[in-house]
């Protein structure tokens, strides 16, 4: 049989698993590869009828400042209608500066910031970023937003204006690549976090956002090790415990140079009350070698240095 005698339910399941394989973002949902779709509904009449004929083959969408992505950008906008979307965004990337860029995504970020699920967002320059076009409109279905710095030198310092207006303090994950900067407001359906070469934040600082996250479930951490303003390992005091963790089941600290990993929030963590449901903590303390920090999310796909019970009762199941 012909693969073009396939029914087009068939062609639909096969092109939705269709990887975007630079997708690397911490909890981000594999992306499909929208970009073979145009090319392929050129093909034939065949293939434009099936590839036209299903939205949600449309939902991700990269965004960025090539002619040829800002084509796409508007076909799969108007193609996935009324699906929720995946958006990968690149601020401010090198060697493309187009001026009507910032114009493009002013006019279809409206529809965008209604329709998104998933946000992430690729920094490249620091002086030159786009908050404001991305930031000034309203996320009612936004559940996940990854914010990864790109560049070689520094780190993301400035402020997120979504988090200065509360306006995402419904996500359920958030993941954060070497930023500076932690969310300032409150995160009551948070379930997951992840912060990751995180080096310029303060241990305090971090402390303090996981007070604000009272239904965390998941959290990863990776860092050259924390300190705080003197260079020095913060010790955290009884004031420090804000608020306890009772749905916080797992943990990852990733250490990235040698020595203690991470000692001030282990040290944090053993001072959390006990939750009087007596389920356990798990707390993997790890080497990053070279594995994507998704891989120390599931049981047994990477074995830790070190897997340590704090706090509560031991699980029966290890």
């Amino acid at each position: 049989m012909s693969v073009f005698s396939l029914p087009a339910e068939v062609w639909h399941r096969i092109l939705e698993y269709v990887p975007n394989t630079e997708n690397t973002a911490v909890w981000l949902r594999t992306s499909m590869d929208i970009s073979m779709l145009l090319p392929l509904s050129q093909t034939c009449r065949r293939f434009r009828d099936i590839t036209l004929s299903h939205p949600a083959l449309w939902q991700s969408i990269s965004i960025g400042v090539k002619p040829e992505l800002r084509g796409l950008m508007r076909n799969a906008i108007v193609r996935s209608r009324p699906c929720s979307l995946s958006v990968h965004v690149r601020l401010a990337a090198p060697s493309e500066d187009d001026e009507n860029w910032s114009e493009d995504l002013r006019g279809l970020w409206p529809e965008v910031s209604a329709r998104l699920r998933e946000l992430h967002i690729e920094v490249w320059q620091f002086h030159a970023l786009h908050w404001d076009e991305v930031f000034e409109c309203l996320y009612p279905r936004l559940e996940s937003f990854s914010c990864g710095n790109a560049a070689i030198n520094g780190s993301v310092r400035e402020p997120f204006p979504p988090f200065a207006q509360g306006r995402i303090s419904h996500l359920h994950r958030l993941s954060l690549q070497s930023c500076s900067v932690v969310p300032g407001c409150h995160f009551p359906d948070l379930t997951h976090l992840a912060l990751l070469g995180n080096d310029y934040m303060q241990d305090i600082c971090i402390i303090e956002l996981l007070g604000r996250c009272p239904n965390l479930q998941s959290l990863i951490l990776s860092a050259g090790g924390l300190r705080n303003m003197a260079n020095e390992p913060y010790i955290p005091s009884e004031s420090d415990i804000i608020v306890s963790l009772p749905c916080l089941r797992r943990i990852t600290l990733v250490n990235e140079n040698k020595g203690d990993p991470l000692r001030s929030l282990y040290l944090y963590l053993r001072r959390l009350p006990k939750h009087p449901d007596g389920s356990s903590l798990h707390v993997l303390v790890g080497n990053w070698v070279n594995s994507k920090p998704d891989d120390y999310l599931v049981d047994g796909s990477i074995a830790p240095v070190k897997t340590i019970y704090i706090g509560l009762k031991k699980s029966s199941q290890r």
